[in-house]
């Protein structure tokens, strides 16, 4: 239940953390966790000490929702003082990008739709963000070479901060 694809597998981490360290010496302790969602089977698994079926759920999960390790992501930001800079940029991103795709194999590289950042305003900047998707690593990566030249070419790049984060860590 977040933007961010990898945090079932944080919060599972962070979880199994916390248990290990609960009790003392001889003496067991006990892991209380509160939370909205009480049904989430990772808690199920949690408590068993199910590592790999946790890890076969979420892989599971990766594969249907298609994020990584099944398929490779990109993710362009920008961010501006003004609200409106930030999108307008990865808008004319993802046209100029729609252009440089145009005869090559469907699906080979994806670009999503320019929305603005799930956090949209942080320290008094704008951001907005497009995610770009492709199955494999050298299709990406030819796209984004050619891609990266048009984009440092842009006007509208001059009034933004922007960068290209390859296989990123977060989403936001």
């Amino acid at each position: 239940y977040s933007v961010d694809f990898r945090a079932a597998e944080r919060l599972y981490q962070q979880l199994t953390q916390v248990a290990g360290r609960a009790g003392r010496a001889d003496r067991p302790g006990q892991v209380l966790v509160q939370t909205r969602h009480p049904e989430n089977v990772s808690f199920f698994r949690l408590a068993r000490h199910d590592y790999n079926g946790f890890v076969t759920a979420e892989l599971d999960q990766r594969r249907l929702a298609f994020c990584p390790p099944f398929i490779r992501f990109a993710l362009l930001r920008a961010e501006s003082l003004r609200p409106a800079v930030s999108l307008e940029f990865v808008s004319v991103a993802a046209r100029v990008g729609h252009r440089r795709l145009a005869g090559q194999p469907s699906q080979a590289v994806r670009l999503m739709d320019p929305v603005p950042s799930p956090m949209e305003r942080k320290a008094g900047r704008y951001r907005a963000q497009l995610l770009v998707t492709s199955h494999a690593h050298t299709p990406l990566h030819r796209f984004l070479d050619d891609w990266l030249c048009d984009l440092e070419g842009l006007k509208s790049g001059r009034s933004v901060r922007w960068s290209l984060d390859v296989d990123p860590m977060e989403m936001y």
